[in-house]
């Protein structure tokens, strides 16, 4: 799944076009096409050149090595100016397009988003209004998912009491029983508000 893929990252007709490579030799590639040398994380400048040494563009890039990138993969970002297609083409002639979503799915894949969050980058990129940009931000960051694992713990925790309960009876509680109207209740609030956000 660590292929070597590319994609433009950002819209067509922008002053500056990001292009990402993730995968097995993104650092290799990078430093075939591209002139200038910098730290890991950081922005370099220099030149992309094809296989003959020909300059296309002058731009910036970055290198992020494995685990600390958006994939959890070996990665390369291009900041690029006019030569989008030349620059495309030559990426192509070593790597393999990315599919739709796929960078996000190798995040997803390698443990850098759970699933609520890898579903929010979907709805960030289609959201029309502010609202549902907001929604899918405050999902992207994890908070959907910390109430959801907060919700689980509570009838975890419920369920282990009334384990316990059904393994030893004569010991049990009167508040184990008591209170389970309580939490159910409480977590269904909790779900249907997390439903109607």
């Amino acid at each position: 799944m660590n292929d070597l893929i590319y994609a433009l990252a950002t819209p067509v007709g922008g002053a500056i076009a990001v292009v990402r490579l993730s995968g097995t030799g993104a650092k290799k590639l990078l430093y075939t096409v591209f002139t200038g040398r910098g730290a890991p994380r950081e922005m370099a400048y220099g030149r992309i050149v094809n296989e003959a040494g020909e300059p296309l563009d002058q731009v910036m890039a970055a290198f992020f090595p494995a685990p600390r990138s958006y994939t959890g993969e070996d990665m390369a970002e291009l900041y690029l100016h006019t030569t989008v297609r030349r620059v495309l083409a030559l990426l192509g002639r070593h790597a393999r397009g990315a599919r739709p979503g796929e960078f996000t799915e190798r995040a997803f894949l390698n443990g850098k988003l759970d699933l609520a969050q890898a579903e929010a980058v979907m709805d960030l990129i289609n959201a029309g209004a502010e609202r549902s940009a907001n929604s899918a931000l405050a999902q992207l960051t994890g908070r959907l998912s910390e109430r959801i694992a907060a919700v689980e713990a509570q009838l975890l925790d419920a369920l282990s009491g009334l384990e316990a309960a059904i393994d030893y009876p004569e010991e049990l509680e009167d508040d184990v029983t008591s209170a389970l109207p309580g939490v159910l209740a409480a977590a269904e609030a909790e779900l249907a508000a997390l439903i109607g956000a």
